[in-house]
């Protein structure tokens, strides 16, 4: 079995048909390509080469734009059905529960907390995003 995403698990023979790299940068096409089905298809957040994921892939850019409505940047696909769809899905897992926001800790002080914050951080106090 191959490892993937957070405890999910692709079998042994089984293809990953479609990806949605969130990250599209650093080594996450490396990461994708290596389950990623040849013919699969793929679409990335940010624009760039991937020359990782195997050229029969079909790639593409979803921008945020494109998701409501409003094609920008060299996507001229209208993506607001799959804008819909996800919303949907995001929604749905805030509510259930399964789809959780990263913790944070927020530090009084507004500006002057900053201070604080990165001192924690420099401590390697809390695995939370500190916000002052």
């Amino acid at each position: 079995m191959l490892r993937f995403n957070q405890g999910r698990y692709i079998p042994h023979g089984s293809k990953l048909l479609t990806a949605f790299d969130a990250v599209s940068e650093g080594t996450s096409s490396q990461n994708i390509a290596q389950v990623l089905d040849a013919y699969g298809k793929i679409t990335f957040v940010l624009l760039g080469e991937f020359q990782d994921i195997p050229p029969t892939a079909t790639k593409t850019i979803t921008l945020v734009g494109a998701v409501h409505g409003n094609p920008i940047a060299g996507s001229a696909e209208d993506l607001s059905d799959f804008g819909y769809a996800w919303f949907r899905l995001f929604g749905l897992g805030r509510k259930e529960g399964w789809f959780t926001g990263h913790p944070y800790e927020v530090i009084p002080g507004w500006l002057n907390g900053v201070q604080t914050g990165l001192q924690n951080l420099k401590a390697g106090k809390g695995g939370e995003e500190q916000v002052a």
